[in-house]
């Protein structure tokens, strides 16, 4: 398809930035950030056929933050409906205090009223910045998504009357067990549900993203829902198992303290892997991934029962020197105590996991070696059993396509 937006001279002429999008009068509209050069606004750009744009004569329709409240930043709008009613929120600061999402409000989404912000954060909790931000109604709750400068997605759920959110707590909730997933943009599906894809980011130097012609990715779509404690969980839409064909199932296999049992049909560079592990009298079980035979690339997803504690261990994910490989820890309990429920997405460069249909995370580990397939389980202590294991096989859809 055709670029949509390009900067053009007025307020986008030093570029066309991230926005939203929503329809208007059966128009396809993007209100998006414009950059000329000294300060970002908020414009607008309509489509009858959804490939071809007309720029507003009025942009910028948002020229610049609310006077007077020290917001330096001020980018990524996001717009949704109630009734004959726009609203909109933009990614802002308030100097030496936080984050913020400014909230607007349209009858055209040309003419805006600022209203207040939506919330203002602390930014030892929650960044200096807040971009990205995003409103989402998930079944009688609401939560507020950002991406938090520095970067990491975090969220608060809460309620929205009279054009106030009140969130249940003011302290962040981390949307990733590791913080590798940036900006998830919502979408209502048609049986009420909401979906969500984000970015998983480029983890290469600079210099090899520049050589390979391209950074980042998307994610698969996940399902997103929130449970009675205010907590959003994440799925793998299950619409991603039309690329999938089976390949390997086992089950109840008991794991031998300290030897890791490799998986003989379990090979592949792109793969889906569900498993259930039981916890018996075992200290932590293992998932490796993505492995060669030598173990000189490998990658472990490790959880260590008692305290709860989820490693994620990159340190030989990849030979490249250019590539970032480290220990990443987290805290994380099942809800079934001595049941860990693992949904591993496999890409090539991707990693992307799902727990207990619960909690996620998303990373990148660059193998290198062509044989760097190989999967295996293991534990420390023994009485672990493996109690499921299903791979598939994940395939590409259409021509043409890259990772």
């Amino acid at each position: 398809m055709p670029v949509a937006l390009t900067p053009e001279p007025g307020p986008d002429s030093e570029g066309c930035w991230s926005g939203s999008v929503i329809d208007h009068n059966g128009k396809l509209t993007l209100i998006y950030t414009g950059g000329n050069g000294s300060r970002a606004g908020i414009c607008l750009a309509q489509s009858g056929d959804g490939i071809h744009f007309a720029k507003h004569p009025a942009n910028p329709i948002i020229p610049q933050p609310p006077q007077g409240m020290g917001c330096a930043e001020f980018r990524d709008p996001f717009a949704w409906r109630e009734g004959d009613t726009y609203y909109l929120i933009v990614g802002s600061a308030i100097k030496d205090v936080g984050g913020t999402a400014l909230l607007y409000r349209s009858k055209d989404l040309v003419s805006w009223e600022y209203r207040k912000p939506l919330l203002i954060g602390d930014r030892d909790t929650s960044g200096v910045f807040w971009e990205m931000p995003n409103f989402v109604k998930l079944g009688d709750l609401h939560a507020l998504f950002v991406c938090e400068v520095p970067g990491r997605e975090s969220y608060w759920v809460g309620t929205w009357k009279d054009e106030t959110f009140t969130p249940r707590t003011m302290c962040p909730q981390r949307l990733e067990l590791f913080n590798h997933l940036l900006s998830p943009t919502p979408h209502a599906l048609e049986d009420g549900r909401t979906i969500t894809m984000g970015i998983i980011p480029d983890e290469r130097s600079p210099k090899e993203c520049w050589r390979a012609g391209w950074a980042h990715l998307y994610s698969l779509p996940r399902i997103v829902t929130v449970d009675a404690h205010g907590r959003v969980h994440q799925t793998a839409f299950e619409g991603v198992e039309q690329w999938s064909k089976p390949q390997a199932s086992l089950s109840n296999i008991a794991l031998t303290d300290g030897a890791m049992k490799w998986i003989a049909d379990g090979t592949g560079r792109c793969l889906n892997i569900r498993t259930v592990f039981k916890r018996g009298d075992s200290r932590s079980v293992t998932l490796r991934v993505r492995s060669s035979s030598d173990g000189r690339e490998q990658t472990d997803i490790h959880y260590e029962w008692e305290i709860g504690k989820l490693v994620l261990d990159r340190s030989r994910s990849s030979l490249d020197p250019m590539v970032k490989r480290d220990i990443q820890e987290s805290t994380y309990f099942p809800d079934q105590d001595g049941i860990l429920e693992l949904n591993v997405f496999l890409d090539v460069s991707v990693l992307e996991v799902f727990l207990d249909r619960r909690a996620a995370f998303a990373t990148r580990i660059y193998p290198t070696l062509g044989n760097s397939d190989g999967v295996a389980v293991g534990s420390r202590g023994d009485g672990a059993i493996m109690e499921i294991m299903t791979i598939a096989r994940m395939e590409r859809t259409g021509e043409g396509v890259t990772r």
